[in-house]
């Protein structure tokens, strides 16, 4: 999910999966893959930016140490 302000200033949350186009017609809309359509102060750009950063995310997590292996007299 990335984070959108609509015109009026409420934010919203859009799945980035769902979204089929982002246009600027001056406002920016996003449209998504059921029909709906949100507008957003954002730009195009940072919408996508988001989503990059979204996606980003998802498939690299940051990097978490690995457990450490338990000597056997510590169990």
């Amino acid at each position: 999910m990335i984070q959108i302000t609509d015109l009026q200033g409420k934010e919203h949350y859009v799945n980035a999966d769902l979204i089929e186009l982002v246009e600027s017609t001056p406002d920016t809309q996003v449209v998504l893959t059921n029909g709906h359509r949100h507008f957003a102060r954002e730009t195009p750009a940072d919408i996508a930016d988001r989503v990059l950063a979204y996606r980003r995310a998802c498939l690299h997590p940051p990097n978490l140490s690995p457990p450490t292996p338990q000597a056997a007299d510590e169990r």
